[in-house]
């Protein structure tokens, strides 16, 4: 609530100072009808834009895929389109109220004369130095620096996601966050790769087809090893093959003993080219007080019995994972190799995931967000400066702005995160006010 508030409250105070000083302008002798619509016409348009430009820009921030910050953009839009009704509805009727103060109390006397004398000195010192020609030219050459180190910056900001400056420093979070990192992730990174549709194991060629799939991940860099992999399939060979070759289950309760004479070994080797690997012996499997913690991996169809496992998933085990630039490479190697097995139908699902596909596309998200939102500007002051050339200049500031605080940012060693591209929507928003309103005037 402390964070909505602080925007609301600047920009409703910026468009109560621009009233209120419209007012104090404004002649006192004319009847407060007369000057309460000389303010309106010439305040009213200043604070229309600031409130139009700031909807429009924490709208379009809505619409980021961070929940919060989409929350936040939705909340201080309705909370700004607020402030500028109530700067209508009550702050005007204020006026007129002080204005009955106004006139009836004392009139002072003012500024001494002495300090009227120096602000007009300095006024017309900033003024001859603004228009003189040296100014001029280092201005320029400061605005080529400016955009050359600002779209610089901008092109190699990198998207990133760290808790730490998200979190308060003070908060109990930050040692949990640092134990994560530093000390889980190290040792224990595990995805879980969805096989989700049924698995035929009677073809040799699918049955291939996904040991190469579980070897192409377990032969990853940073990857634990096929000892840290938890796949219920290879188990259930183990058990399959143990009780074809010794014709008998411990756990079964309808087991038939041996009638042949033959050795185990012999009767294996005789009907090793015999046997198909079937899902026959899969009931027994899951019941067996070995083997049945795997039924959780699982998702059974026992109205097949040919294939009664309609999906499964198992874990791969990585290492050494501490930033999130590694992470992200690796999301896209997983990704990558699922998506060369499109028969198997794999899906991969970590717990970072989301996160990942967020910073996949905060880049491009935030250009065409802040496209967009200049568009939006440039529309707005077209709307309220009839001028095309002040238009021009108006929207070239405020891409200029941007450039230089995206830019700028990447220079200060600040990474693009949600809440960077918050703060960014915001500057486009309210850079408004160092443009619109100067090229309004200037009309």
């Amino acid at each position: 609530m402390r964070t909505l508030l602080i925007p609301t409250l600047i920009i409703g105070v910026n468009g109560a100072f621009l009233v209120i000083h419209s007012w104090l302008r404004s002649a006192s002798e004319c009847s407060i009808p007369q000057r309460l619509g000389f303010v309106l016409e010439e305040a009213g348009p200043s604070v229309t834009i600031s409130t139009f430009t700031n909807v429009i820009t924490f709208a379009i921030g809505a619409l980021t895929p961070t929940p919060e910050i989409a929350l936040f953009c939705l909340e201080t839009a309705i909370a700004l389109a607020f402030a500028y009704i109530f700067t209508l509805v009550l702050l005007c009727p204020l006026l007129y109220l002080a204005s009955i103060v106004e006139r009836t109390r004392k009139k002072h006397a003012g500024f001494p004369m002495v300090v009227i004398i120096g602000l007009n000195f300095t006024l017309k010192c900033y003024c001859r130095l603004i228009t003189s020609k040296l100014f001029c030219v280092l201005a320029f050459i400061g605005i080529l620096i400016y955009w050359f180190f600002g779209i610089i910056g901008a092109m190699n900001i990198e998207t990133r996601l760290d808790v730490e400056k998200l979190l308060p420093k003070n908060s109990p979070l930050q040692e949990a966050n640092a134990m994560i990192s530093a000390i889980v992730w190290r040792e224990y990174y595990p995805v879980t790769i969805l096989v989700n549709s049924p698995l035929d194991i009677r073809n040799e060629h699918v049955l291939k087809r996904f040991d190469a799939m579980v070897n192409d991940f377990e032969t990853l860099e940073k990857c634990r090893g096929k000892e840290f992999t938890l796949l219920w399939l290879r188990d259930y060979k183990t058990y399959w093959w143990e009780a074809l070759l010794y014709d008998f289950d411990y756990f079964s309760d309808d087991n038939i003993p041996l009638t042949t004479t033959a050795s185990p070994i012999s009767k294996y080797e005789a009907n090793f080219g015999k046997e198909m690997f079937d899902y026959s012996k899969l009931n027994d499997f899951l019941f067996s007080p070995l083997y049945k913690h795997w039924k959780i991996f699982l998702k059974l169809r026992w109205n097949d019995s040919n294939i009664p496992v309609e999906s499964f998933y198992f874990l791969v085990t990585y290492q050494n994972l501490t930033s999130w630039k590694e992470r992200i490479e690796l999301m896209q190697k997983w990704r990558n190799i699922a998506n060369s097995y499109k028969d198997l139908n794999a899906s991969v699902w970590e717990a970072n995931s989301m996160f990942v596909d967020q910073m996949l596309s905060l880049k491009s998200l935030a250009m065409q967000t802040c496209f967009w939102t200049l568009i939006c500007m440039a529309a707005v002051c077209g709307l309220f400066i009839q001028n095309p050339f002040s238009v021009t200049v108006a929207s070239l500031t405020i891409a200029s702005i941007s450039f230089g605080v995206i830019g700028f940012l990447s220079w200060w060693h600040l990474d693009l995160d949600p809440a960077t591209l918050c703060a960014i929507l915001m500057c486009i928003g309210m850079s408004v006010d160092f443009t619109a309103h100067v090229s309004y005037y200037h009309q």
